[in-house]
């Protein structure tokens, strides 16, 4: 039999590609030999999380791996060379500065795996998570010369935590008296809400849009407790005390009394009497005259 040595070089690339590695006797220089088919990716499928919006800081990874399908380089491809590079699989969290790596050398001759791993302290927010994966494929370029290739495959997954409750704010204040039977029932929200209602005085719910108002409320205390779905399945709930009281009465308008007349000043008493004898000259004068007129009327007549 004729005995060979062979040398044999893993490259990992961006792109894929093959390179030959000669055996010892032949030229040592590295050969191109051309890109593989993308069949030849490996082939990760993601199934967890899903592309949603989670309500807890704690999700659940999994995912499935295996070599990818030689297609028409079977008759080329070592079959035992087609495998996955256990000790260079890992995954990337967007909100962790380093990759996390899976142990999993346990199982390096298989050709493929289910795995799965719980990921916690995920902070609220839009996330991915980028699992990368090598395959190793072992090629006969021709007689006595034999090549190994690593080639990277990567699946990415973006989903969405959201813990926090919706935020709800009263426009009215606490135990505010109302001298009404109906009071605005007015609340701002932080974000979007999937459903809202609210029950008056532990009463069933009633479902409302928004701002809305409460008729026909009998005096007294009231309480009210408003409900709040947001669109992530996150639920708040808000009490608020309020009061309805009787109106203030109207006080009368209050009216003035007529106004008196002035009293006789010291001035006006005075003078009263020299007034009076002034009128009562003043008739004894038209007396006398008109006497006089008639008298000598009579006087030209006879």
């Amino acid at each position: 039999m004729l005995g060979l040595a062979f040398t044999v070089i893993i490259i990992t690339f961006e792109a894929p590609s093959f390179i030959c590695a000669r055996g010892e006797g032949y030229s040592n220089e590295l050969e191109e030999i051309g890109n593989p088919p993308v069949e030849l990716t490996p082939e990760i499928l993601i199934t967890s999380p899903k592309n949603k919006t989670y309500t807890t800081n704690s999700i659940y990874l999994s995912f499935s791996v295996k070599t990818g399908n030689p297609g028409n380089w079977s008759t080329h491809v070592f079959a035992r060379e087609l495998k996955i590079d256990w000790d260079n699989l890992f995954f990337k969290c967007d909100w962790l500065q380093k990759e996390t790596h899976i142990n999993y050398s346990s199982r390096l001759h298989e050709m493929n795996a289910n795995i799965g791993c719980p990921i916690r302290d995920v902070p609220d927010g839009e996330h991915s998570i980028t699992v990368y994966a090598t395959e190793i494929v072992g090629y006969w370029h021709h007689l006595f010369c034999a090549s190994i290739l690593a080639i990277n495959g990567s699946s990415t997954i973006h989903f969405k935590v959201d813990t926090a409750p919706p935020e709800i704010s009263f426009l009215i204040n606490e135990n505010e008296n109302f001298d009404t039977s109906d009071v605005p029932l007015n609340f701002s929200l932080n974000e979007p809400a999937a459903s809202i209602a609210y029950s008056l005085d532990q009463q069933p719910n009633v479902t409302t849009l928004g701002n809305t108002t409460l008729t026909g409320l009998p005096l007294g205390p009231h309480s009210l407790t408003l409900y709040v779905n947001d669109t992530a399945g996150n639920t708040a709930a808000k009490t608020l005390t309020f009061n309805i009281v009787s109106p203030t009465p109207t006080p009368p308008t209050p009216t003035l009394p007529p106004l008196a007349a002035p009293e006789p000043t010291a001035q006006s008493t005075s003078l009263k009497p020299q007034i009076a004898y002034l009128m009562a000259g003043l008739v004894a004068f038209l007396t006398l005259a008109t006497t006089l007129v008639l008298h000598r009327k009579k006087k030209k007549q006879t």
